[in-house]
């Protein structure tokens, strides 16, 4: 699994592929783990924890970026499906 600030992948041979998407799952969508990551790896993508988090962000320039971040998600939609949840491990 490789980690860049604020993208997960994959490496397409690996051989726990199953155990790192599923890690990679847990960590973006995972109230507590969401909780616990906070905005250091860049603002969550799930938009329904994000706004759980902005809850509890107390920086004015933060709560700006999450509102932002937020008002594009409503203009542009969804962004693209990973090519992983097409596919079979």
């Amino acid at each position: 699994m490789a980690y860049w600030p604020t993208y997960w992948s994959v490496h397409s041979r690996s051989r726990k592929k199953d155990v790192a998407v599923d890690v990679i799952n847990f960590m973006l969508n995972d109230p507590e783990a969401v909780a616990l990551l906070g905005t250091d790896r860049g603002l969550p993508p799930n938009a329904d924890l994000r706004a759980k988090l902005s809850e509890t962000v107390t920086d004015p320039a933060l709560k700006r970026s999450i509102r932002f971040e937020s008002e594009l998600a409503k203009t542009f939609g969804d962004g693209p499906r990973p090519r992983w949840t097409d596919t079979a491990l």
